[in-house]
């Protein structure tokens, strides 16, 4: 063990005048050494709070006496020491603190000075008494020619009394937090919508002192949710527009179905020419024959219709093997697979329905699978839960975007690829239909499709037991079997 470590295990300075007559030390490789160390005299260097940090030491290679009065000296020489390397450290302490401080406010600076936000602080008098620079690109004000002015000297005259009101408010009562929406007129005359957040900042003895917070500009967001208004009140007259079209369109049957009727008659006589136009007439006569008949189901359907609607008790599985086999031709003409999945015609599979209807919605169903199926198949089924009926029509399709799904899917004249370069023909007014006439007999539909991967719709609607009569009244239980899914995000 060292000198020094003696020393520092010990109260006070440590002496030793000839160390090879000290049996701690006699056998010391400072003394056995070529250091050849015979005296020595220690004191500890300890900081205030007792760490030891070494000692002052003298040391020589020949025996010396060593006084009471020496002793003091190396005890006060100590001591000048210890103080002395105090006052360093405190003084390095105290330059890393201004350091750190100084190097804080840089980054504060640099952070109020690039923030698109304003940062504002305003006094208990609501004057500004801080204004970040970014003040001036929302007001074009420099923030020097608003300091000192009341708050509400910038906001519109018609803002200005239920701000300060807010704003007194806030300084008597308990709620801290301060967040409006309000108009800033800027320094050449223009109007800017901004959101002014701040938080109450007291005194010690809670004296409200002002006010710190932020400011936004939201004239940009202000104009665009006054645009999607604008457009959600074109988009209602044009529906009211389209109200009208329907309307009108019943004054269309009479002479489609004159020039649907001649077309048959002359595709019937005349050189093969002939024959060939008037099936192209026919041809396209019956498609717009179709999409009247379809705005004027969707009329009839929007206008809360339904004494068409005769609710009785339809075999569902039936209604769909009559339907589907008018649709295996043309999708086995595409090459695509076709398969109809019913239960044993002993299991029961009717509930309360318009049997036309029905199959409307098959027609429906079964026609976007088919259109929009380039390759694999078809696949149409049937099965029965506790209390309801599950019809499914799935297809392996172009599919369908999450956004659209959630969004217009259902709505009338939709499609997903729009235009007069869109991919598939249609007036989109086949799922619309399908929906109103699903809730109109007690049902729900859902869907979930994933694009490039097909589309799966699912219907339910309640079952009727074996026992039920025509004035039953059938409901889905909500077990997790007869809960509708929701269509996949």
């Amino acid at each position: 063990m060292s000198f020094c470590h003696h020393a520092l295990q010990s109260n006070g300075p440590l002496v030793v005048e000839d160390a090879t007559e000290e049996g701690r030390f006699r056998d010391n490789p400072l003394v056995t050494g070529p250091k050849h160390i015979r005296f020595y005299a220690g004191a500890p260097l300890r900081t205030p709070d007792g760490y030891a940090l070494g000692t002052l030491c003298v040391m020589d290679t020949q025996p010396r006496a060593f006084s009471d009065e020496d002793v003091t000296h190396l005890r006060d020489f100590a001591a000048a020491a210890m103080d002395a390397l105090e006052q360093r450290r405190r003084a390095e302490a105290h330059r890393q603190a201004e350091q750190a401080q100084r190097a804080s406010e840089r980054k504060l600076r640099r952070i109020v000075e690039n923030a698109q936000d304003v940062i504002y602080r305003i006094d208990a008098e609501g004057r500004w008494r801080f204004l970040s620079p970014s003040w001036k690109e929302l007001t074009g004000y420099r923030p020097e020619e608003s300091l000192g002015e009341r708050f509400t000297e910038v906001l519109h005259p018609e803002d200005q009394s239920e701000a300060l009101f807010d704003f007194e408010g806030r300084a008597e009562g308990p709620d801290r937090l301060l967040g409006r929406e309000d108009r800033f007129v800027t320094k050449t005359g223009d109007v800017r919508w901004v959101r002014v957040r701040g938080r109450l900042i007291t005194e010690e003895h809670g004296e409200v002192e002002g006010v710190i917070g932020t400011i936004s500009d939201i004239t940009d967001s202000r104009r665009m949710e006054a645009e999607r208004e604008a457009r959600q009140r074109a988009e209602e007259l044009l529906e009211a527009k389209t109200s009208l079209l329907n309307n009108m369109s019943h004054e269309l049957r009479t002479p489609l179905a004159s020039i649907l009727g001649f077309s048959e008659v002359l595709a019937a006589e005349g050189d093969e020419q002939q024959q060939e136009f008037a099936e192209i007439i026919g041809q396209n006569g019956k498609r717009l024959q179709r999409t009247l008949e379809s705005v004027l189901h969707l009329a009839q359907i929007e206008s809360n219709d339904e004494t068409d609607l005769t609710l009785e008790p339809t075999d569902v599985a039936d209604a769909v093997r009559t339907v589907a086999a008018t649709y295996r031709p043309p999708a086995e003409d595409q090459d695509l697979s076709f398969e109809v999945r019913t239960p044993p015609e002993d299991e029961e599979t009717r509930a309360l329905l318009d049997r036309e209807a029905l199959e409307h919605l098959l027609d429906d169903l079964l026609s976007n699978a088919v259109k929009f199926t380039n390759e694999g198949g078809v696949t149409v089924s049937v099965d029965t839960g506790a209390s309801a009926v599950r019809l499914r029509v799935e297809d392996t399709g172009v599919g369908m975007s999450a956004s659209f799904q959630s969004g217009t899917l259902f709505e009338e004249f939709t499609q997903e690829s729009t235009g007069l370069d869109r991919d598939y023909e249609g007036t989109g007014l086949g799922l619309a239909i399908a929906r109103h006439l699903v809730e109109q007999m007690n049902g729900a539909i859902d869907v979930e499709s994933s694009p490039g991967e097909g589309t799966t719709f699912t219907v339910r609607f309640p079952r009727l037991a074996p026992a039920d009569t025509m004035d039953a009244s059938p409901t889905m239980d909500a077990s997790p079997e007869a809960a509708p899914p929701r269509a996949k995000e």
